[in-house]
């Protein structure tokens, strides 16, 4: 997708830069960039502008740091939903279990 001025969803793979919320695109499999404040800003722009999809490339996306003490992501937008599989929490794709499931609280895996 080229990215508009009016797009109707955002990639954060390709569009973060061009769309000017971001100074980069969130490149998947590279464990040393923080996905979550990449992942965060295109939620808060799509909520900002009525735009109903957020999408990644296929690949590991690390949140190395998290937003608050007790999430990494604020979906804060009710026109915003959530689409993704489940998948397992393990020491070597996540930084720890929340971060694969935030929803399951503290010190749980889901």
């Amino acid at each position: 997708m080229n990215a508009s001025a009016n797009p109707s969803r955002i990639n954060v793979s390709h569009d973060l830069a061009a769309l000017g919320i971001a100074s980069q695109n969130l490149v998947p499999n590279n464990r040393n960039l923080d996905a979550r404040p990449l992942f965060q800003a295109a939620l808060d722009y799509a909520g900002q502008n009525g735009i109903g999809r957020v999408i990644a490339d296929r690949g590991a996306c690390c949140f190395l740091t998290p937003r608050a003490p007790d999430r990494y992501m604020s979906i804060e937008q009710d026109s915003l939903r959530c689409v993704s599989p489940r998948l397992p929490a393990t020491a070597e794709s996540v930084g720890s279990p929340t971060a694969a499931h935030p929803a399951a609280g503290p010190g749980t895996a889901g």
